[in-house]
């Protein structure tokens, strides 16, 4: 096999490089990805051109036109004079059939020489006038974004490739439109290193708008975005957070510690949980953001401390999901939930330490029903009855027989912590209610009412 993959600049023949003009010149002929690219008209004269263009009018999706090229490549390449496969740019830069071919190659044991070609990158770097590695005032680096799929760090500028029409500048406002202001400022370059290269400064909103032509020479620069700007993205809470426990920023935030934080944390898991039981769904999305930044801000002023990071709790949990999901990431066969449950549990067990009891992860702090109810699914899994020691416990009275309430309420399948929380949601709406027929009769309170009258409206709102 002899297979060369050239680049062909990203415009003029100008920009060819010496090595892929030496290499043109020595071969009858080439076969190009497209001829639709300025350097193809001063191609040597003495070259016979192929282009694989049909295939971009006769199949359906870009996936079958690179199959076919990279099939029709293959294929002359098993000739013994080889072939000379040139590509828009540099070869490795945005080329998915030269990433098949060379992986064919690898796959194969087989060489392949790439001459290397100047991407469009370069001169769309020159066009808006910034270093990649420090492309903005707080230094952060360029970041290259694929305009077919958009994976995107608002807090970094952003060159964006292959905006080949309007319609994937369309999909790709819309993308950026999920972080980005409307009035983003954006910079359109097309044609970048050729004569008639352009550079339109516009608003987002605007990038698929007022007729610009976009074609495969156009591409998109993105500037960051600043602090205060970056309000959707995980990268923006964390830096938001960070400036708050900065030296100069919020004196409260710059106070709190993991113990301060404590009650937070568990009053927004309970507000979390309300809004999920009220099935209010723009309340749920508040209290999990208020819950998220518990989280985040325990992170930070970990971080402060060298104790963890974000990303650190983010591996592990990560790390936790793949070790305990086996039916899902390697070959282990579960099909019901049951033999899920149980396979998790005997994860679990391997995972701790010797002579580590089977309670530990299991908080006190927890509700007392809660802690009950799960005392009872793990002891369960052993065969044992959770009220067996309850006649040698020093328990008194009325905590025994509380206590074998709570179990006889697990036992029957049921959580007696979401059970009596309903019925407290239910005995606190009826108090509401009222509430407001004090009201609605004109007086301040329930106070301002006879006992005798209270009472009275007291049963009249349960028969309601």
């Amino acid at each position: 096999m002899k297979l060369t993959i050239l680049g062909l600049g990203p415009g003029p023949a100008a920009l060819l490089t010496q090595q892929a003009m030496a290499t043109l010149n020595a071969t009858p002929e080439v076969y190009l990805r497209t001829g639709i690219h300025p350097t193809v008209a001063d191609l040597p004269a003495h070259l016979q051109v192929h282009t694989f263009d049909h295939l971009y009018e006769t199949l359906p999706t870009f996936e079958a036109v690179y199959g076919g090229i990279v099939d029709a490549v293959w294929a002359l390449a098993q000739r013994p004079e080889g072939v000379v496969y040139a590509v828009p740019g540099h070869p490795l830069v945005a080329e998915a059939t030269v990433r098949e071919l060379l992986r064919r190659a690898r796959d194969a044991g087989e060489a392949v020489t790439v001459v290397a070609g100047l991407s469009f990158i370069e001169p769309a770097l020159t066009a808006v006038g910034i270093d990649p590695f420090t492309a903005n005032a707080s230094g952060a680096a360029l970041q290259l974004v694929d305009a077919l799929a958009p994976e995107i760090d608002p807090a970094r500028p952003a060159l964006v490739g292959q905006l080949y029409g309007p319609d994937a500048a369309s999909r790709l406002k819309l993308e950026l439109l999920e972080q980005y202001p409307p009035d983003h400022p954006v910079r359109l370059v097309i044609a970048a290193g050729c004569p008639d290269q352009r550079v339109i400064d516009l608003p987002l909103v605007e990038l698929d708008r007022g007729g610009t032509p976009l074609d495969h020479l156009t591409s998109l620069y993105v500037p960051a975005l600043t602090l205060t700007e970056n309000v959707a993205s995980f990268r923006g809470l964390t830096d938001i957070i960070a400036r708050l426990r900065a030296p100069d920023g919020c004196p409260w935030d710059r106070e709190q510690t993991h113990q301060s934080l404590r009650p937070y944390i568990i009053e927004e898991a309970y507000e979390t949980l309300e809004a999920i039981e009220r099935d209010d769904l723009d309340g749920l999305q508040e209290e999990l953001g208020d819950l998220l930044l518990n989280i985040l801000l325990q992170c930070q002023i970990a971080a402060e401390a060298d104790e963890f990071t974000a990303r650190d709790v983010i591996r592990g949990i990560a790390e936790k999901l793949l070790r305990r999901h086996p039916h899902v990431f390697g070959d282990l066969k579960l099909t019901t939930a049951g033999e899920v449950l149980q396979n998790w549990e005997k994860l679990k067990s391997t995972e701790r330490a010797e002579h580590t009891s089977m309670l530990k992860g299991l908080p006190l702090s927890l509700p007392a029903l809660a802690y009950t109810r799960s005392l009872h699914e793990r002891l369960s899994q052993l065969g044992l009855a959770l009220d067996e020691p309850l006649d040698t416990a020093d328990l008194s009275d009325e905590a025994r027989r509380f206590f074998e309430l709570a179990v006889q309420s697990a036992a029957a399948g049921d959580n007696p912590e979401e059970l009596l929380r309903q019925a407290n949601t239910a005995f606190r709406e009826a108090f509401q209610r009222l509430e407001q027929h004090a009201w609605d009769r004109g007086h301040t309170g329930l106070a301002d009412l006879p006992q005798l009258e209270r009472s009275a409206l007291w049963r009249s709102v349960w028969e309601r």
